[in-house]
């Protein structure tokens, strides 16, 4: 059997048992650094990757930004066209309006004091005014000396090309004085 004795002293056992367990600590705190490191160099290159999945996706959103932009001013533009569209809209009601009256006018003017329009109402057709198939009625009521009177009053309006239909409604005898009237009643569609 074999003895060992250790020779060193106290003091140099404590220095060699301090410098066995520094190198531990050191080679642990390296192990740790390096893994460290690798794990941050990981991070680093999947955040890198992710950057650059983000600004594939950005330059493919690019053009949906630019739809989009280009929509907002041609939403815009559209806005601005429609304000003119009311505008000029409003300006052809009260010329239209006006050139009803007209027509109306030269027409019972026409007949030389045979018709009197007494009445005249403008109103909307069954459809909408955007409708082409029946946008706007006009009735009239008036009196005329005679059905030729009226007769002819309904062929002006016809002449007049304003109107698509003209169609008389009704005439009745009406006793006016001594002198017996026409009391008519005609609807012109445009």
């Amino acid at each position: 059997m074999s003895v060992s004795v250790n020779l060193m002293t106290a003091s140099a056992r404590r220095k060699s048992a301090l410098r066995a367990g520094l190198r531990a600590w050191i080679t642990i705190y390296l192990a740790a650094g390096v893994g460290l490191m690798g794990l941050w160099g990981v991070q680093l290159w999947d955040l890198q990757q992710a950057k650059r999945a983000r600004d594939a996706m950005e330059s493919r959103y690019e053009p949906v930004k630019r739809i989009k932009a280009d929509g907002k001013s041609a939403d815009e533009r559209i806005d601005a066209l429609q304000h003119d569209e009311r505008a000029a809209l409003a300006l052809a009601a009260r010329q239209s309006a006006l050139s009803l009256i007209g027509s109306v006018s030269e027409a019972a003017a026409g007949s030389l004091g045979a018709v009197y329009v007494q009445e005249m109402d403008v109103r909307r057709g069954d459809g909408d005014l955007a409708d082409d198939h029946n946008p706007c009625v006009v009735q009239l009521r008036g009196l005329a000396r005679d059905d030729a009177a009226v007769a002819g009053f309904c062929d002006r309006l016809r002449n007049s090309n304003l109107y698509r239909t003209v169609e008389l409604k009704s005439t009745l005898a009406k006793r006016n004085g001594d002198a017996v009237m026409r009391e008519f009643s005609v609807e012109c569609g445009m």
